[in-house]
């Protein structure tokens, strides 16, 4: 077993990294890292070329595999982030089945959210350490983080409030970075695409010292391109350090920091609108811009973090982590984003954001395995904390009026902006977990455990905490043979919130439960795995938008809602089915009503279907993979309007399908040509903004390993 420890303490870490580059083991402690690397060799993707993974320990802290699991996920491998050109984590989480995206304005600086099941998914966690998406990036959110430095994303559908606290029953997404290598290697890519698109990418891996007890790894990306928007240009610079050293043979610690730099300039936090306030069309081509020229937004994000794995024996392991992350954000935005009256009057909204929030997280867990009643056990128990704190300074807005919104000027003048106080959050929380997997026969698991949370806002005057939150998972998993398995699970839901009624009020937490059940296969060989999972989420407290109502502040009000229920169906199959052939597909169809059985968050696609897949030409042919892709969606409106109103703010159903070739120039260099959308649909992102997915283009890259 292993142990990580992130500590706080990197100059200690690093004396002790620097000591153990000389350290002298024994056959017998050479022999026993041998087999601590093999297991660590299990649970990355990176060289194995497919599209499946089995091994998900970040997921409850147990040696799990997907197929041992209580719950859907789906693994997006290093191989397919590759063959796909998945470049940013909104681009992968777009893939997972059940993942659908909103976004209002550019990439970068646009509002952009993704949901599953119904729900906005707000948990993350790196390398088995929960994270908040204010940390990680800022306007624009996770979606244009590159994924440059990770291995693989782990997608977790469902409640997974065991390890993560507070949060969404959606998803939870888990990022693993890339670790170093015993063996040297190393990769160099170049791409150029559609609208002056170019990216870089450098990959270096290997031993420090010539016994290779301490590896080192560096990873550096820049891209950067325009776009069919006009004015647009944006560009990201990514960085990533890690040092990896045996302490001896039974412990690793790792030191590492990564850094991202990100600039959008001509960029919208959102777009025009797509009626004006009596409902009607007001039509815009996808190249028109709804911001001033001057605008840009920006994010710079360096995160440093510290591990230590450690083995008390085969059986017992402690892991402990401790990081920080500073990320500071800026947003000059002048926006002509408010809906028109219908004589074409309009405004432009500008105004200014800046937040510098700063995170600590830390992470223990002890894990082992026992015997009892002729079987063998797993049991984790540990704690988490993250406290995030940001002293901001605010701007008051400015709205400009415009004559006639079709003749909005990119060019107006930039206002002068006011300040207009202190904007200041400090948020903490605070949690304690264990979960045990009991093998009841040689083919039934019980997986039961639970959580205690403390959770505090402090966000300017406003103090709100809950204290003393539990928090019960329970699953059975029952293995028919060693292809099929059938499983069962429950957990609960705690989410406190922002929204805030009519009065101001913030509303009370959300609260409900989880089930599932469903069916896995996992293909002879292992080359391959298929699932299907029933699901239902009942929750109280939900936030649905208050009609027209306001705010004290002016934000849009919202009321609770109880005895909601959102339930459905997920299908997914990844990995070689066939010789060369590999594929990556799901299905996923839900639907949300509220106590009257009225439709709840129709803004969500209510079905999906998303189809990946590659082949491997043989004989003669055998240099050349060819592959596509096809994305479908059922359409998406607002239930709250009717007539000519609801028929504009509706996108229809639509797919967008991708083609791909990868040729291998030699065993060592490969040409990937990546053609997307290339039926070139027109959709939109959301359905009441002109934000639309991406015209017709195509990027080529070539890579170089060694």
């Amino acid at each position: 077993m292993k142990v990580v420890v992130w500590a706080g303490g990197y100059s200690m870490v690093l004396g002790l990294l620097m000591s153990a580059a000389q350290a002298q083991e024994t056959p017998q402690e050479v022999s026993t890292l041998s087999s601590i690397k093999v297991r660590a060799q299990n649970e990355k993707s990176e060289g194995t070329g497919s599209y499946q993974q089995q091994a998900v320990p970040q997921i409850l802290k147990l040696p799990m595999t997907l197929q041992e699991l209580p719950q859907s996920a789906t693994v997006i491998t290093r191989q397919r982030i590759e063959d796909q050109g998945l470049d940013t984590l909104g681009q992968v989480m777009e893939q997972s089945p059940g993942v659908s995206r909103q976004q209002y304005g550019d990439d970068g600086a646009g509002y952009t959210s993704f949901q599953a099941r119904g729900f906005n998914i707000t948990n993350y966690v790196i390398d088995g350490v929960p994270t908040t998406a204010a940390a990680l990036q800022g306007y624009g959110g996770v979606s244009v983080m590159d994924t440059a430095i990770y291995d693989n994303v782990v997608i977790v559908r469902g409640a997974t409030g065991l390890l993560s606290g507070a949060g969404e029953p959606s998803a939870s997404i888990m990022m693993q970075r890339k670790r170093p290598t015993a063996e040297f290697q190393g990769q160099v890519s170049a791409g150029v695409g559609t609208w002056d698109r170019y990216r870089g990418m450098a990959d270096l891996s290997g031993p420090l010292n010539e016994s290779g007890s301490v590896r080192g790894r560096l990873v550096a990306a820049y891209d950067q391109s325009r776009s069919w928007k006009e004015g647009y240009k944006g560009k990201r610079d990514v960085f990533y350090g890690v040092i990896e050293a045996d302490l001896g043979a039974r412990t690793v610690a790792r030191l590492g920091i990564e850094h991202m730099d990100n600039r959008y300039d001509g960029s919208s936090m959102h777009a025009f609108s797509v009626s004006d306030t009596a409902g009607n069309l007001v039509q815009w081509d996808r190249s028109d811009s709804a911001t001033a020229a001057w605008a840009y937004s920006k994010q710079r994000r360096t995160m440093a973090f510290a591990q230590l794995e450690h083995e008390f024996n085969d059986d017992w392991s402690i892991q402990m982590a401790m990081g920080r992350s500073w990320l500071n954000n800026e947003q000059l935005y002048g926006v002509a984003a408010p809906a028109p009256t219908p004589q074409g009057r309009g405004s432009m909204t500008a105004g200014f954001n800046e937040k510098t929030p700063t995170q600590d997280t830390a992470d223990i867990t002890i894990t082992g395995r026992f015997q009892a009643w002729g079987q063998g056990h797993d049991v984790m128990l540990g704690a988490n904390y993250y406290e995030l704190s940001r002293h901001d300074t605010a701007y008051a807005r400015q709205r400009i009026p415009i004559a006639q919104i079709k003749e909005f000027d990119r060019n107006l003048p930039r206002p002068d902006l006011k300040i207009t106080g202190p904007d200041n959050q400090r948020a903490r929380q605070w949690g304690a977990y264990a979960a045990t997997r009991l093998r009841l026969t040689d083919k039934l698991a019980l997986i039961a455990g639970g959580r205690v949370t403390n959770w505090k806002d402090h966000s300017n005057a406003t103090l709100r905490k809950e204290n003393g939150v539990f928090t019960p998972y329970a699953g059975l998993v029952y293995d028919w043979n060693e292809q099929w398995a059938s499983y069962a699970s429950y957990t609960k839901i705690f989410n406190p919130q922002s929204s805030q009624d009519r009065d101001g009020n913030y509303l009370d937490p959300e609260q409900g439960t989880n089930y599932e059940v469903g069916v896995k296969y996992l293909f002879p060989g292992e080359a391959a795995s298929a699932s299907l999972a029933v699901f239902q989420t009942r929750k109280d407290n939900l936030a649905v938008v208050d009609g027209k109502e306001l705010t004290p502040s002016g934000a849009q009000a919202y009321t609770a809602a109880s005895n909601t229920r959102s339930e459905g169906i997920e299908f997914e199959i990844n990995g070689e089915l066939a010789p060369g052939w590999q594929m990556g597909a799901g299905y996923t169809h839900y639907r949300f009503r509220g106590a009257d059985g009225e439709k709840i968050k129709t803004d969500i696609p209510a079905d999906q279907v998303k189809l990946f897949t590659t082949y491997r030409l043989p004989g003669a042919w055998h240099k050349l993979t060819v592959g596509g892709s096809v994305q479908w969606q059922s359409k998406i409106f607002d239930n709250q309007l009717t007539g000519v109103a609801r028929e504009t703010n509706t996108q229809k159903a639509y797919a967008v399908v991708d083609l791909m070739a990868r040729y291998a120039i030699t065993p060592r260099a490969d040409l990937t040509v990546n053609f997307n959308n290339i039926f070139d649909k027109t959709y939109r992102l959301a359905y009441s903004s002109h934000t639309y997915g991406a015209p017709r283009n195509v990027m080529a890259s070539l890579r170089y390993q060694f």
